[in-house]
């Protein structure tokens, strides 16, 4: 004798399975940046602490070239990594990937960042800067003068170093704050990735709070 399932659970069943794969990615991207969270951001913190200082000390190449190091730490271990590493468990492949993204061309990086984005509710190319301008063009634009000033000594503009340093705050605020919010880090409120605060929720859950092993991705 068979026994029919009722239509609504059909359909919750369906729903359960087609969340699997999302669930399970959000679930490795979420312990990679509660496990190196901390360690990435505390160094883009100095940098962007740095680029400042060098700044105010008539540096402006120096201080142009710390804030694109903070800029594309963010992008490598705060974007690319672990959404890739979370889609395929490969840190090899995490690596190749971040590596392809940040040394090609500006054609090449929107055609790889800003689609890898977008599935996680962020616009890369409609995020501006206190000017009007868009902050991915504008990174485009720092990215050549940095080189320009690497290796070929040219000088760079205290408004560009500026611009660098509102940049590192802007991309911080506007991609891997918008990350953190989509997995339910709170951050404002523990002031660390590793410790996530999780408020009751109505149903008899009267919140708690979990936890991370922190551990440093650049050792």
């Amino acid at each position: 004798m068979s026994v029919s399932i009722p239509t609504w659970q059909e359909a919750a069943e369906d729903e359960f399975w087609e969340r699997v794969p999302t669930d399970l990615h959000e679930d490795a991207v979420r312990h990679y940046l509660g496990t190196y969270g901390d360690a990435v951001d505390a160094r883009v913190s100095k940098l962007k602490a740095t680029a400042a200082d060098l700044l105010a000390k008539n540096s402006p190449g120096s201080s142009i070239a710390v804030s694109m190091t903070a800029l594309e730490l963010m992008i490598q271990y705060f974007c690319i990594r672990p959404i890739i590493q979370g889609a395929f468990l490969s840190d090899l492949l995490a690596s190749e990937v971040a590596k392809k993204v940040v040394d090609s061309r500006s054609c090449d990086q929107n055609n790889l960042l800003v689609p890898l984005l977008k599935p996680w509710g962020i616009d890369l190319t409609a995020i501006k800067v206190a000017n009007g301008e868009k902050l991915w063009e504008q990174f485009q634009t720092l990215r050549k003068a940095r080189n320009a000033f690497l290796h070929r000594g040219d000088n760079v503009t205290d408004e560009h170093a500026k611009l660098a340093i509102e940049c590192v705050t802007v991309f911080r605020s506007g991609v891997v704050a918008k990350i953190a919010e989509r997995l339910n880090f709170t951050i404002d409120k523990t002031g660390c990735w590793a410790r996530v605060v999780h408020e009751p929720d109505g149903h008899g859950f009267l919140g708690g709070e979990a936890g991370y092993t922190p551990s440093d991705p650049f050792v």
